[in-house]
């Protein structure tokens, strides 16, 4: 698969309320992951268990939505612009845009990093 078809299962497997899957299937043991701002989040447990408290927040999903995608198969980069439609357990309904950037070594991610909106 190239790295454009394994992003694009990967927000397909994110669209369809399987996040986890999608992070088990595609994300390496060693993956640092980091919103800009922030400290990096480094190794795959502490990312799982970021995930999982996110998830946890959320009441009820509304939708889910890449609006561009693009791979650079030479360079083991891909770049998800997308958006997510949620109601928080506070109530608070929010709609989260972000651009991922990912460095790809095979079938994972090893470095992704958010710029969010």
């Amino acid at each position: 698969m190239t790295h454009l078809e394994k992003v694009t299962d990967l927000n397909n497997l994110v669209g369809s309320g399987k996040l986890m899957d999608a992070f088990e299937k595609y994300y390496h043991s060693d993956v640092v992951m980091q919103e800009v701002g922030e400290a990096a989040r480094v190794g795959k447990e502490i990312n799982r268990e970021y995930e999982i408290k996110f998830l946890e927040m959320i009441k009820e999903f509304h939708g889910f939505g890449v609006t561009t995608i693009a791979a650079d198969e030479a360079n083991n980069k891909t770049v998800v612009e997308s958006w997510m439609d949620v109601t928080l357990k506070n109530d608070t309904r929010v709609k989260m845009e972000q651009v991922a950037v990912q460095t790809w070594d095979g079938d994972h991610i090893t470095n992704e990093t958010f710029y969010h909106k």
